[in-house]
């Protein structure tokens, strides 16, 4: 259980007695043979299947939890009515009344309980990487706790995602806004909370499936005694099934969310300006028709010229061209795009200024956000993830040469003349927020706020709903980190009869101070970094000439086992490198889970400079990547940060006037060039040329009629209607039917009969051409234009179609493990 907190439980009368104990000073040390005991447990699972072609692979999951915490050291039983006997009952209520209804749904309905959802979502969890039905396309409705008697709103509850791709995103905002509505049309008011992790909804949401749970929160009866059958409403529970069954009918049973378009918004818009483009291509037509005219009058031009079908195939290439380059803005849901032509750390974006003097801090959101100070003052500048500026402004803080400055989503924090000040966003004027303050830090987690700020005689520690101190003398410098559970971790300096004394504190979620330890003694007063991972914490800092970190558990036991280990660093050719400043460290806190990552600039014999990527887990180095270097230009002051999906490093470099350079993994960050942005699309364009080709193969049957009925006439030798060309309306009839009734591509605009609009308007284009064609050719036979037309429509109607065809294209082929390809 190394690094974890471990929660006991004891009688009511021995927790009297242990805190009396603790009020009067003494430590309570516990020493218990702690053995866990490991059962396997089941989940229970039963589905109806779905009756929709398309949509039967699709899921509907309706689930609730079964178990809950038993019984105490005394006997006493929790009974679970609320949590979670109520979803439990209202999840067999469903599956009774849709088997019994006789009702087909579109899509699959699964009816899952989940098992050890008390002891860390594991049913759920286990679902997750099971995949007993496939996840993409899958909707969950997780019932926890409802029917409570007391007077609160129904409660929403979703997170956001942390899966690549979508990390950070709230992928069941959709499914929130639209059960809100149907909620509403049933009068039952709802209050949605957007980062809670209080139940299995959980599991799905953090890989990006869309989840949520519902829920009538009632937060004095969770795992108490008193949750018993007296606190359940039936009216209450009844509402909340009712609405279930709402749902069920809209997504499973006639899937009304069905009929919406493929195409991204950028593309809806094109499309309205679809008169003005074949405006353009009868205009172009009608140019042609001049310029024909014009050779076929000309002796020499006739002759070199004539009767080919040049403008025939230019005509047609500038269509296809269109649908391609159409589509090359297309990005497919839950997928990456293409690939960009460019690796991780790859590209740099340069950034010039007024004399750039130094980078005060670097945060990263939706954006890449830098504080940096140059000759004019303090400015703000915002790039976005493709690393162009977006904004750049000077902002109205004082400067001081031994100030600090955090940058927050919500605005600047910044110390002046010993006051700690915020600049919000939205205001023009700094608030003061605390006095004499020398340092601090702003820790942020689930939408909570904590300020934690020192001076030499103590330190604050603020949150929104409480506030509490740390008495203690000389204190020089503060830092701090939060965990996954909102504990908050505080390192600081203490300077002690010439020693340096660096300790170590730790505040639970409510406020609490559980720990308080001295951790070391420095040889040397060294600036300090202070990062963690999932259970342990690290402190960087310089001894003499080389850089240290030490590695210590989080727990709160007395012996947190320091280790000390020095930092190498090697070049390319395996020398050793000089390291010239202390490294900037950031953590990526996911939602059971804390990466640390570190950048830091050093030097070999030969005067190259370097930047590295590092990456700490459980007290290890586990990466070290040497990311960028430069012969000539120095390097000051890298600052790292993450946005949880990629990592961004901001550093200023040069001889004399310093450049702002940002680099990141996130292989997109500076690919907006003009270059890099047409050999995107020609990658696209490439790519859907090549997924054209398999869609065509693929639809080759649409035009199996018209060849039967050609070779038909043929056999019953009537030549007469071959001649004439009747053979050939009668084929390309038979094809359009065949096409129209075969159609199954993806509903691209979101319209009705889209099958039977799309295939007649890409004839109407087709046979335009093949009439072109023939009044530039002079005459043709009338199978040589029913080949040309039948061609013509089938390369267009696939180029539209292919990137949103065959599972979604190329794009979705890393996923292909997301379908289950078994029938159920």
């Amino acid at each position: 259980m190394e690094g974890k907190f471990i929660d006991i439980v004891v009688r009511k009368e021995v927790f009297e007695e242990l805190v009396d104990f603790s009020n009067k000073g003494y430590s309570v040390n516990i020493d218990i043979n702690l053995v866990f005991k490991e059962v396997e447990v089941s989940n229970v699972i039963g589905y109806i299947p779905g009756n929709d072609e398309k949509l039967k692979k699709e899921v509907i999951l309706i689930s609730a939890h079964f178990d809950h915490v038993g019984t105490d050291p005394d006997g006493s039983v929790f009974n679970g009515a609320l949590d979670n006997a109520s979803g439990t009952g209202m999840l067999l209520e469903l599956a009774r009344a849709m088997k019994e209804s006789g009702k087909k749904p579109k899509r699959t309905i699964v009816f899952a309980a989940f098992n050890g959802e008390e002891s860390g979502l594991q049913g759920s969890k286990y679902y997750v990487f099971s995949r007993p039905f496939p996840l993409m396309g899958t909707k969950v409705f997780n019932i926890d706790m409802i029917g409570s008697r007391e007077k609160v709103r129904l409660g929403i509850y979703t997170f956001p995602s942390q899966q690549r791709g979508t990390v950070g995103q709230l992928v069941s905002s959709e499914l929130v806004d639209k059960i809100v509505e149907i909620a509403e049309k049933r009068n039952i008011e709802c209050k949605v909370n957007s980062f809670s992790k209080d139940s299995d909804h959980l599991s799905f949401d953090i890989r990006g499936v869309p989840a949520v749970t519902i829920t009538h929160p009632a937060d004095n009866l969770i795992h108490t005694v008193e949750d018993d059958i007296s606190n359940i409403d039936k009216e209450r529970l009844k509402e909340a099934g009712m609405l279930m069954i709402s749902l069920i009918d809209y997504f499973a049973i006639s899937a009304k969310d069905t009929i919406k378009p493929v195409i991204s918004e950028e593309q809806l818009q094109i499309l309205k300006i679809i008169p003005i483009y074949i405006s353009a291509i009868l205009l172009i037509g009608l140019a042609f028709i001049f310029v024909i005219k014009s050779i076929n009058k000309n002796e020499k031009l006739k002759e070199k010229f004539g009767r080919r079908p040049i403008f025939t195939s230019i005509l047609i290439v500038i269509m296809l061209l269109s649908i391609l380059i159409y589509n090359s803005s297309y990005e497919a849901e839950e997928t990456s795009t293409v690939k960009p032509l460019s690796k991780p750390w790859e590209n740099q974006v340069k950034i010039t200024g007024e004399s750039i003097e130094k980078i005060l801090d670097f945060q990263i959101d939706d954006n890449v956000n830098i504080l940096l100070k140059d000759k004019k003052g303090i400015k703000f500048i915002m790039l976005d993830k493709y690393g162009k500026v977006k904004e750049g402004r000077y902002l109205n803080i004082p400067y001081e040469g031994n100030g600090k400055y955090v940058l927050n989503k919500n605005g600047i924090y910044y110390t002046y003349e010993r006051n700690l000040f915020c600049l919000t966003n939205e205001s023009e004027r700094a608030e003061k927020i605390l006095k004499n303050i020398d340092d601090f830090s702003i820790l942020e987690n689930s939408g909570k706020k904590y300020i934690i700020a020192s001076n030499k005689d103590k330190i604050i520690v603020k949150s929104e709903q409480w506030e509490k101190n740390i008495e203690d003398k000389n204190i020089l410098n503060v830092s701090a980190q939060m965990d996954c559970k909102d504990r908050i971790f505080i390192l600081y300096k203490q300077k002690d009869k010439g020693n340096i004394l660096v300790k170590y504190a730790v505040f639970n979620a409510d406020g609490k101070l559980i720990n308080s330890v001295n951790l070391y003694t420095l040889k040397q007063d060294s600036h300090l970094v202070f990062g963690i991972d999932k259970a342990k914490g690290y402190v960087f800092f310089k001894e003499q000439e080389d850089y240290y970190y030490l590695t210590f558990y989080l727990s709160s036991r007395r012996n947190h086992i320091v280790k000390k280990e020095r930092i190498e660093l090697h070049d390319t050719g395996g020398a050793a490198v000089k390291i010239n400043e202390i490294p900037s460290i950031v953590t990526d806190r996911g939602i059971d889970n804390i990466d640390l990552y570190m950048t830091i600039n050093a030097e070999n014999y030969t005067g190259k400079k370097y930047i590295y990527f590092l990456n700490f887990f459980n007290g290890r180095l586990v990466k070290n990547d040497l990311i960028y270097e430069t012969k000539n230009n120095k390097i000051t002051s890298p600052v790292i940060g993450t946005d949880g999906e990629d990592v961004y490093i901001v550093w200023l470099e040069g001889k004399n006037e310093n450049v702002l350079k940002v680099l990141s993994s996130n292989e997109y960050f500076g690919f907006n060039s003009l270059k890099n942005e047409l050999l995107l699309r020609l990658s696209k364009i490439i790519q859907n040329l090549f997924l054209a080709f398999i869609v065509l193969l693929t639809k080759i049957h649409w035009i199996i009629p018209g060849v039967l009925i050609l070779i038909l006439f043929k056999i019953l030798k009537k030549d007469e209607w071959l001649a004439n060309g009747k053979a050939m309306y009668i084929a390309a009839l038979s094809n359009f039917i065949c096409q129209i009734a075969t159609f199954k591509m993806p509903n691209l605009m979101g319209i009705s009969y889209e099958n039977v609009i799309v295939t007649f308007f890409i004839g109407i284009i087709a046979l335009g051409l093949v009439l072109f064609y023939r009044y530039e050719k002079g005459k043709a036979s009338f199978l040589r234009l029913f080949i040309i037309f039948t061609v013509i429509n089938m390369i267009f109607i696939s180029s539209l179609y292919a990137p949103y065809t065959l599972k979604g294209g190329l794009e979705r082929l890393n996923k292909t493990e997301m379908f289950n390809k078994e029938k159920y």
